[in-house]
């Protein structure tokens, strides 16, 4: 009985980050035809045009629309979070997924789509702040690190499902349903809300023990014994910490804290002695997640490979998700047994070899090698950099803390991404300096990841 509801809140946990990556990636394959590339827009069904003219220009604003709403979403995200609760949350996103999803099919011109991108922007922003929490919390110790790569694991599937689509439906009069679908499964969400409780860690902080009891025998087929607990000393909590890079890893970083703290500010993240490690250690594993360049692949991967293989590039794009999707599932057999110090840093390497050979094919004009190195790179990414940041992000700081560190971080991270988004193809641009060396952008992603791998690496 546990098992069931227990996957079953699982699943249901997951579906923003789903929704995530299914939206990141969803105008990927279909920017010919709903921009109106190939065919010149017609009335179409409920009377809505075919497609919708846009210039490379407007279709980047679009693109990175998503991190605008994003970055919103995040700075929100962990007030929400403490405010509403982790389910509470989890609907609010979903439902903003929904609303953005809707706006986006139904769009008849271009500032309504770019509404709903900004929609379901905030969705992501908030879910991610959600998600790999709310994760953390439902897994029993011996489990957070593999339940917390559940989160980019629903995230790569997402992306895989709309590049899969994408193929069949990036056509007029098709496109639209790419995004009903998104719509859909918000509504399963939404639709099954009242079935799930909240986690037992977040209603015994709301004083709720009677619930938090209850919530804690639906998923682990007993209570947890620590519920209910007197508060814990604060010189004890603090002799309990562990840091994340001091070493290798411990199966539990959890620092211990007293429990029922008031939210810990973004004043304090920054003041605070105890914290100031955990905020650099996030800080860092979030702009080499972001600043590796992974997002230009998965947003513009058919328009850097059209160049050289205009006729394969749909294609490949399908198989990096096919390979983002399966090399996320090592981390969570391995995160709990060689640390995520060593997962960090084995994928960070990695990736800048990848990133070597795709500036190497790109400048050459090798698509064998681009592709190549582009699979490559995004195997290694989803290896490690993928969900390592969000699993570090849940554990770290204490309880607290978590919901405010993850805003800030995950700001941050969006912050990166809007501007990987809106100006990666005109940097691609000005550094091919006219002569087509399109690969000497992944130059300033190689200097992003060698910084950061080396600062991780001395902390």
């Amino acid at each position: 009985m546990s098992l069931v509801y227990f996957s079953g809140v699982v699943l249901w946990t997951t579906i923003p980050a789903f929704e995530f990556g299914y939206h990141t990636s969803a105008l990927n394959q279909l920017q010919a035809t709903m921009s109106c590339v190939t065919a010149n827009p017609t009335p179409g069904a409920l009377n809505l045009p075919s497609c919708i003219p846009m210039s490379d220009t407007k279709f980047g604003i679009l693109t990175s629309a998503l991190t605008l709403g994003g970055l919103v979403g995040s700075l929100w995200g962990g007030y929400y979070s403490d405010r509403l609760g982790r389910k509470g949350a989890s609907v609010l996103s979903s439902a903003l997924f929904f609303l953005g999803a809707l706006a986006m099919a139904g769009a008849w011109a271009y500032p309504v789509l770019v509404l709903g991108r900004l929609f379901t922007g905030i969705g992501s922003g908030m879910g991610l702040c959600v998600v790999p929490v709310m994760l953390s919390e439902l897994a029993a110790p011996k489990m957070k690190g593999a339940m917390g790569t559940l989160n980019q694991l629903a995230i790569v599937v997402g992306i895989l499902l709309t590049q899969a689509i994408g193929l069949v439906m990036a056509r007029q009069g098709l496109w639209r349903q790419v995004l009903v679908i998104a719509a859909g499964i918000c509504a399963l969400q939404l639709v099954s809300a009242p079935f799930i409780h909240d986690t037992p860690a977040w209603l015994e902080d709301h004083d709720r023990d009677a619930e938090a009891k209850r919530a804690a025998v639906l998923l682990w087929g007993e209570a947890d014994p620590t519920l209910g607990d007197e508060e814990v000393p604060e010189e004890e909590a603090i002799s309990e910490q562990q840091p994340l890079f001091e070493g290798e890893d411990a199966a539990e970083d959890v620092p211990a804290t007293p429990k029922r703290l008031q939210p810990a500010t973004f004043r304090e993240l920054f003041t605070s002695p105890a914290l100031r490690r955990p905020v650099i250690v996030v800080l860092l594993c979030f702009l080499a997640q972001q600043g590796s360049g992974i997002n230009s692949v998965i947003y513009y991967s058919t328009n850097i490979l059209g160049r050289l293989a205009p006729t394969l590039s749909p294609y490949i794009s399908l198989i990096i998700a096919v390979i983002n999707a399966l090399m996320t599932f090592p981390p969570v057999f391995l995160i709990d047994r060689i640390g995520k110090r060593t997962i960090m840093q084995l994928s960070i390497i990695a990736c800048v070899l990848f990133g070597i050979l795709i500036t190497v094919g790109l400048n050459v004009g090798q698509p064998v090698v681009s592709a190549v190195g582009i699979i490559g790179f995004v195997a290694a990414f989803a290896a490690g950099l993928g969900p390592v940041p969000y699993v570090i992000t849940a554990q770290i700081a204490p309880y607290h803390a978590v919901s405010t560190l993850a805003a800030l971080a995950l700001s941050m991270s969006w912050i990166v991404n809007f501007f990987v988004a809106l100006g990666f193809l005109p940097l691609r641009n000005l550094l091919s300096l006219g002569r087509g060396l399109d690969g000497n952008v992944f130059i300033v992603f190689l200097c992003i990841l060698a910084f950061c791998g080396v600062s991780l690496w001395r902390l």
